[in-house]
């Protein structure tokens, strides 16, 4: 496991929750590779 500034890990975390939220929300994870802005 990498061990990062806390600002970047707080950042990541972040990001990985939309991610999930994302994939949660659309269900569908044929829209991965093409995900709308």
């Amino acid at each position: 496991m990498l061990i990062l500034p806390e600002p970047l890990v707080s950042q990541e975390n972040e990001v990985v929750g939309m991610v999930q939220a994302y994939k949660s929300g659309m269900g569908m994870s044929q829209q991965d590779s093409n995900p709308k802005s």
